[in-house]
Parts: C-alpha cells; structure tokens; sequence
C-alpha cells in the first residue's frame, strides 16, 4: 500500500496596490478587520467624534469636514460621490496645512474610510492617499515633553496603529505598529505620572488623550498584540479613574467651560470597559448621570478607594470627602504663578477659575511667582494642601486649603509674612460660577453663597463679626467673583475664611471671635499668632495659626507649640483635634 503523503499548501501572497485590481477585489470581499467604528462602542456617534478638544469645536459644525466624515461614518453606505468630491481638495491642501488637532482628526477619518474607498477610487489617487497619510507619520520618539501631545499622539501614535490595524497585509503598514507602540506608550508615561494624574497645564487635554488612547486601546492588532507596553496599561489604567476623578457630578470635566463634555457617555463607558475595574465602575455609577441605574447597588457592593488625590509633579490636587454622589469636591491646580481652583457643592459649581491675590507691601505691588506644593495631608477627618509663593525681599505667601469630610467645612486661608514690619494691604478673589450669588447679612459681615438656594455660608474670621465694629477690610461680591480684603501693619497678616458646606446648618445662627494669643503671660499681636473660635448651632471649632518663629503660647487654656490646628470642641467642651502641623525645624 503506498504512503500517505500529506502535503502542506501555500497561500498565494495577498495582492498589494501594485496589482490594483486584485488588491481592490480583496478589500471589498475580506470579513476581517472589522472597521474601526463597528469594534468602538458609538451607536449614535463614531469614536472619531469623542471628545473632542475646544480647538476643532467650530469643525464640527455643519458643512465642516470632519461633520461630513461623521455623517458618512454612520451612514449604511458609503456615499463615495461626496467622500470623492471632499477628498481632492484635501490631498491638494495636505502638505501646506498646519499639524493641529484639526488636521489630524481628519487623517484619521481618511484611514477609517480608505479600506472602503478602493472600489471606487482610481489607484493613483487611492495610493496617494495612503502614501499622504504614512508620510505624516513623524520619526523616532523624542524623549522630551512634546508642546502638542494631543497631535503627537494622534498623528505620531493613533494614526500608525489604525493604519496598522487596517491593512496588516502591507508589510509598510505592519511596520508601523512597533513605532506606534512606542509613541503611544511614551506618550502616556510622559504626560501621565505615577498615579495616573496629568500635569495642571494639560487639564484641556484629558478627555481628548483618553479618547485617543482608548480607540488604540480597542483595536487589537493581527497578530494579536496591544498598543502599550506593561507599565503603560497599567498607567492608562488608573488614569481612567483620574478622568473621573476630575469630572463634575453632571459628567463635565472640571474647570472647563460647562457646555464641554456634556455628551461623552460613549467614550467614558468605554475607557471603562478596557479596564474593567469594579471599583472604577462603582464611582461611574456616582458620578456620571446616564449611569444612574446601578447607582444605589454598587454604592453596596463596593469598597471605596481613597477619594482624593494630589500630586506635587502634576501640580494638581482633588479633595472629595466621599466618591458618593451629593458631596463636596475641591480642585486645585497651579502653574507658575497662576492657581486655579473649582468648588462643587453637589451638582452645582460654585466658583471656577483663577483664585487671584494681590499683596502690597509699603508701596510695592506683590504677585505670585512659580507655587510650590509644602505640605499635603489626608486622613478620615481632613484633606489638607499647603502652597508657597515667594517674593523679593524676603517676604511669602503661604496658602491653606483644609476640607473637613464629617464636619462639612472648607477652611481657606493665605498667610503673608515678612522680615519687617510694612504696611501690608491684601486683596483675593474666588472666581464665583454663573448664577452664583454672595448675598451679604445686614447686621453682620458673614454672606451666603446662593444659586436658588443657599449653597454655603462664608465667615471672614480677621474681620469683626458686627458691621457696628470698625474692621480693616470687607468681605464683598465684585465683578470678578468673592472678594476678601485686608489690611495692617506688621510683619504678617492673616486671611482666613471659614466657608460652611453643611445644608442642615445653614439655618442654624452662627458667631465668631477673634482669641487672644498669650506667650509668657503677654498678649501676641495677630503678626505674631492669631486664634479663632467659629459655632454655628451646637458645633464649634477652634482654629489657631502661627506666623512667627515656634514658641509655646496658650490659647482658651491650650498650650500650643503647632504652627497651625484645627480642632473642634466635643459635647464635653474638650478639644478635638482635626490637623495639626507642627513648625518645620531648621537647623
């Protein structure tokens, strides 16, 4: 009986563009790769729309290139009379125009319709689209901090890698993953750090750098492989839950305009569905309103991580006393001398944008230079942050920021201090949101923030409560927001506002005092040390700052050798510590 013999067959390589019509023929008949926008979860939307940044809002509109590519995106046929008449013009163009987001959201929408688009297309224009799109492609990674990373990303990483998922049968295309892999990977560990957070100036940039990573993330190349390397997923990982970290109760990003980001349910479901995290899917369900209907039982199911966050290299901080839904949520970002800040109460923002300060000293104008992150705390009763700024001639600005979680209170409060003794003047403004309004009492100095309702109640501490009292300074709306003034002389001044977040008590009466400060049985001037005493209904708190070299002083019968404590008085009278930072010793 003769042997068997079992003969392996060799597939006929695939067709390239050279030979035009075998290579259309094969992209009209394969079932595989799917297009990009049938992987991508987007039933009304293509992903190409997610996010899209402020820059390229007005090429959305109707008639706009990239709204066309929407349209034929979601239409059940290509309509190629169109896509033809739109595309000519633009391979004129192509070379002369500026590498902006703009630009390369459309190269993406090409490479999304280029498979479809060989029936069609003669294979000149065809192969010119192609070779238009490669050669956009930019050279090996540069390790420094690119100025348009939004760009960088899309046409140095995203675009390879569809371009890669989309034609795996041309060598040139499947080259392109490994470089791809590499931009995309480096893009994230650049722009991200350790936690996850992006850099303060990079604030825009958030969803439209997730939206970018998530497409890649969602297109698994032919063989298999994904477009980050370890340490990048788990990087990308935790930045998703960043993204929620900084987001409004209404799904908007923070300290953006509130018409930005309104509709992007698709794209944050599916970032959240490339990690997969409960924990992540939990605080969705919090935050983000279409996802109301697992609201109640995940709140049960899952443990909470750590709601707040700062980062001294990202120069950004979130303090959120809970991921549940209702509560507080306190942004802090910083550049140089420029700090911006947003306060949600709930679903409503009360200020948002820069928190500005003026100092003059004698006849010397003083601003912010670069602020520096001195001190960050979080624990079960308190977020706290403090900033620097130093100026010329000795003199700084120490800023605090205390969130208290169970007692509901924001404490914010700036510190000047200097060599000598000046006459000093101070000005600060909380930028307040649209329809927020401080509605000041008649008979006392405190006010409430209100948005058809009372939202908070601001107590100026340095200020006499009694407007009868003579007071150096005021508490008072202006056309920019909250403005709190100040003035003395000495060689320090002190700031603070006691700003009350509790809804039950704003009801309730409020008073407060200004305590003395005794070191060596002799009363501190309030350059040297000052102390406060806040209640509101049955709470009360105690509050002390000192501004001058440590030393031990008393205060309502406490001995203090803090340079700053919060505490509050339990039903016992007896003083219960909240933060206490003690003096930093110098050698």
């Amino acid at each position: 009986m003769p042997i068997a013999t079992r003969i392996k067959k060799t597939a006929s390589p695939i067709a390239g563009p050279d030979r035009w019509d075998e290579w259309s023929a094969h992209l009209g008949s394969r079932s595989a790769p799917s297009p990009p926008w049938k992987i991508l979860p987007g039933s009304r939307r293509s992903p190409l729309s997610w996010s899209r940044p402020l820059a390229v809002a007005g090429a959305a509109l109707e008639g706009g290139l990239l709204n066309c590519m929407e349209t034929w995106l979601r239409a059940p046929t290509t309509p190629f009379t169109e896509v033809v008449r739109h595309l000519e013009p633009w391979l004129r163009g192509a070379a002369g125009r500026v590498l902006d987001e703009e630009f390369a959201l459309e190269c993406l929408g090409w490479s999304y319709l280029l498979p479809n688009l060989a029936g069609e297309l003669p294979a000149a224009t065809w192969r010119h689209v192609l070779d238009t799109l490669t050669g956009l492609i930019a050279g090996p990674h540069d390790p420094r901090p690119s100025l348009q990373p939004l760009v960088d990303q899309l046409l140095g990483g995203e675009l390879p890698w569809t371009l890669a998922y989309q034609f795996p049968e041309l060598p040139r295309c499947r080259a392109l993953a490994r470089s791809a892999r590499r931009r995309l990977s480096g893009g994230i560990l650049q722009e991200l750090d350790e936690q996850g957070l992006p850099h303060f100036r990079r604030l825009d940039a958030v969803r439209p750098l997730l939206a970018c990573w998530t497409r890649c993330r969602s297109l698994v190349g032919a063989d298999g492989a994904t477009c980050f390397t370890v340490a990048a997923q788990s990087r990308y990982e935790r930045f998703v839950r960043q993204a929620l970290q900084l987001s409004r109760q209404n799904g908007q990003p923070v300290l953006g305009p509130h018409s930005a980001g309104a509709h992007d349910s698709e794209w944050m479901d599916a970032a959240l569905a490339q990690t997969g995290r409960e924990e992540d899917l939990a605080i969705a369900d919090q935050l983000l309103p279409w996802r109301a209907a697992s609201r109640a039982a995940s709140a049960q199911q899952v443990f909470f991580p750590n709601s707040s966050v700062n980062s001294e290299s990202s120069q950004l901080a979130s303090l959120r006393p809970t991921w549940l839904r209702g509560g507080e949520h306190l942004v802090i970002g910083h550049d140089q001398g420029v700090l911006c800040t947003e306060l949600n109460c709930g679903s409503t923002t009360v200020w948002s944008g820069t928190w500005s300060v003026e100092v003059c000293v004698g006849d010397r104008r003083l601003r912010p230079a670069a602020w520096k992150d001195v001190c960050w705390h979080s624990d079960d009763d308190v977020d706290y942050l403090e900033l620097e700024t130093n100026w010329s001639g000795a003199w700084r600005l120490e800023r605090q920021i205390l969130l208290a979680r169970e007692d509901r209170f924001l404490w914010i409060a700036d510190a000047v201090i200097g060599p000598d003794v000046q006459s000093l003047e101070y000005r600060s403004v909380l930028p307040l949101a649209g329809g927020v309004e401080f509605r000041p009492e008649r008979q006392s100095r405190e006010g409430f923030l209100t948005n058809r309702r009372r939202v908070a109640r601001v107590l100026p501490l340095a200020l006499p409560e009694w407007r009868t009292a003579a007071g150096a300074g005021s508490l008072e709306s202006v056309s920019d927001g909250l403005q709190l003034r100040q003035q003395a002389r000495g060689r320090g001044l002190y700031a603070p506002l006691f700003i009350d977040l509790s809804p039950h008590r704003l009801k309730w009466p409020v008073t407060w005092r200004q305590l003395t400060v005794a070191e060596r049985l002799e009363i501190q001037s309030p350059d040297v040390a000052v102390g406060y005493r806040v209640q509101t209904g049955g709470d009360q708190w105690l509050f002390y700052r000192s501004l001058s070299a440590p030393a031990s002083r008393t205060l309502l019968g406490q001995n203090l050798l803090h340079e700053f404590l919060a505490a509050r008085f339990d039903t016992e009278g007896d003083v219960d510590e909240l933060l206490a930072i003690d003096p930093v010793e110098t050698s």
